[in-house]
C-alpha cells in the first residue's frame, strides 16, 4: 500500500513532469539513479514536502553470532535524501534472538502532513503464527514516539488529514491458508494520542458455501475524500466502511472467491481500484459501484493523480482509457506526485526512475 503525499502547485507539478492539461507526456526512456542502503531494503515511502525517502532495513546479523546456535533477526528503517543520493540516518528498531520467530519489516509509511512515520515489523513462528507491531516514529530524528501491538498486520493506511492510521489484522494463521477461530480485526490508531479501536471484520460466505468462514483480508485503502476506508480479502466482496469503523455497504466484484486482491483510493478522480494480478476494477466512490473493468496484469498498485496515471506492477495505465501506455523498467512501489519519480527497492538498492 503507497501514503497520500503533499503536493506542490498543481501547475509546477505538470511542468515538471512534461505534463499540459490536456495530455500525459511520457519520457521515451526513464533516467534511473541508484541510491545505495547497506541493509536489505523492504518497503518504500516518499515524502514530497521534504524530498526524502524512507526504506525498511533488515539489518545483517552481527559477525560475533553463531549461526547454527543463534539466528538474529532485525528491523529497521533508513532515511534517504534524494537530492545529495545517500541515506542520511537509520536506526535498527528491533533486535531477537529466536530460532522459533523471524521478524521483518513489512511496510514503510510517513506522512507529509505531520512528523509521524509509521513502520511496521511482522513476525512469523516455525509455528506458523504471525504477528505485527506498528512503530510509530519521528521521521526527522527516527526517534520512537510509540508502539503498538496490532496483531497478524502487514499494511498501514495513512488519513492525509489527520494524524490517524488503519490497519486489517487477520487472524495468526491467516498469511498461510489455515483455519481460524480467531477473527481478523479494522484497526485504527491515533497517531496524536495513542488510542486504538478495533472492529471485528464480519464473516464472509462464498456462493454455494454454508461454512460461514471468516473474511480473509489482504489489502486496505482510505479515502480522505468521502471518510471511507475499503477493504478487500480472497473473495469477490469490496467492504466499505466509515473512519469509525462501522460498516456502511458492501460491493460485489467480478472476481473469483479464490482470488487475494489489492485496493488503492483515488480521492482526486473520485476512484477505488482493485486488482487480482490479471483485471483491473474501477469503482465509483460516490456510487459506490463498478464503473469499469480492464484485463490489465500485474500486482501492486500506485497512483500518480497529476500525471493521470496508475502504475500497476511494472504497466503503465492511462486514467481515461485504463488502458496499459507503456512499461516500467521496475515494478513501481511508490511515487512522489511533486517531481512524479517512481521508486522501486532491491536488496541493498533504492532504484529513482525519472
Amino acid at each position: 500500500m503507497g501514503g497520500t503525499v503533499k503536493i506542490r502547485s498543481a501547475v509546477a507539478c505538470l511542468v515538471a513532469a512534461g505534463v499540459t492539461l490536456g495530455a500525459t507526456a511520457l519520457p521515451a526512456t526513464a533516467a534511473t539513479t541508484t541510491v545505495t542502503v547497506p541493509d536489505a531494503t523492504r518497503g518504500v515511502s516518499v515524502d514530497a514536502g521534504t524530498g526524502r525517502v524512507y526504506v525498511g532495513t533488515q539489518p545483517s546479523p552481527p559477525p560475533d553470532i553463531d549461526p547454527f546456535h543463534e539466528w538474529v533477526s532485525s528491523a529497521g528503517v533508513a532515511q534517504v535524501d534524494v537530492r545529495t543520493k545517500r541515506v542520511v540516518n537509520s536506526v535498527t528498531l528491533f533486535t531477537s534472538m529466536s530460532s522459533a520467530i523471524g521478524f521483518s519489516v513489512s511496510d514503510v509509511e510517513v506522512s507529509s502532513t505531520s512528523n509521524d512515520l509509521w513502520v511496521v515489523v511482522g513476525s512469523v513462528s516455525l509455528a506458523y503464527q504471525c504477528g505485527g507491531t506498528l512503530y510509530q516514529l519521528d521521521k526527522r530524528s527516527l526517534a520512537t514516539i510509540r508502539t503498538y501491538d496490532v496483531g497478524c498486520a502487514r499494511r498501514v493506511e495513512l488519513d492525509p488529514t489527520s494524524r490517524s492510521v488503519y490497519l486489517v489484522a487477520g487472524p495468526p494463521e491467516f498469511l498461510f491458508g489455515n483455519d481460524s477461530a480467531q477473527p481478523a480485526n479494522l484497526v485504527a490508531v491515533n497517531g496524536a494520542t495513542g488510542d486504538v479501536r478495533r472492529a471485528v471484520v464480519p464473516a464472509q460466505t462464498a456462493a454455494g458455501d454454508s461454512s460461514g468462514d471468516l473474511y480473509r483480508p489482504s489489502s486496505l485503502a482510505f479515502d480522505p475524500r468521502n471518510d471511507r476506508l475499503y477493504l478487500v480479502g480472497a473473495g469477490n466482496t469490496l467492504w466499505v466502511y466509515t473512519k469509525e469503523l462501522v460498516p456502511a455497504r458492501t460491493v460485489t466484484l467480478g472476481y473469483p472467491t479464490s482470488s487475494p486482491l489489492s485496493v488503492v483510493a483515488d480521492p482526486a478522480k473520485n476512484r477505488v481500484y482493485v486488482t487480482d494480478g490479471a483485471t483491473l476494477t474501477e469503482i465509483s466512490a460516490q456510487k459506490e459501484r463498478v464503473a469499469r473493468t480492464a484485463q490489465l496484469a500485474g500486482s501492486g498498485i500506485v497512483i500518480d493523480p497529476r500525471a493521470n496515471l496508475l502504475y500497476l506492477g511494472t504497466n503503465t495505465v492511462k486514467f481515461s482509457t485504463l488502458r496499459s501506455i507503456g512499461q516500467q523498467p521496475r515494478p513501481v512501489q511508490a511515487v512522489d506526485p511533486s517531481t512524479h519519480a517512481r521508486f522501486f527497492v532491491a536488496p541493498g538498492l533504492l532504484y529513482i526512475d525519472q
